[in-house]
Formats: structure tokens, sequence, C-alpha cells
């Protein structure tokens, strides 16, 4: 079986190549908003963490830090699965 070659001017590529950086910058909005969004619920909180975990609140504040997996999208990533808090 012979695979058709493949053009390298096809409509996709095109639109790909112009909204790439569009939807690049979105997910990386995406990904602060969604750290923001997580930090401020665990401030609003961390009384009632601390009292339940036993712990002083400052015990819980140093540890807390911004994450994700990938940890950078320019990692060699595809795209199935990603994780940040």
């Amino acid at each position: 079986m012979v695979m058709p070659k493949r053009r390298s001017d096809s409509e996709l590529l095109r639109e790909g190549c112009r909204s790439y950086h569009k939807a690049l910058f979105a997910v990386m909005q995406f990904r602060r908003e969604v750290q923001e969004a997580i930090r401020a619920a665990v401030d609003e909180r961390i009384v009632d963490l601390a009292a339940a975990l036993r712990l002083e609140k400052a015990e819980i504040s140093e540890g807390l830090t911004p994450y994700a997996k990938p940890a950078s999208l320019t990692q060699a990533w595809d795209g199935s699965e990603a994780e940040f808090g």
C-alpha cells in the first residue's frame, strides 16, 4: 500500500501556523488563572486546613508553591494529560 504524499501547504498547517501562538498563550493563561484560583481558595481556608491537619498556619503556608506538570509547555509533551495546582 502506497501512502499518499503529504502536502506541506495544507489548510490545516496554514491555519495552525496562524493560530498556534494564540492557542499556546490561552493555555498558559488558563494555567495561571487556575493556579491563582486554587491559591485564593487555600488562603481563604488556611486556618481551617491547619486546624484539620493539626499544623501551624505557617507550616502550611511556607510549603505552598504553584506547580504544573509538565513544568513548562516547551517540554516534550504529547498533550494527553496535564496537572497543575
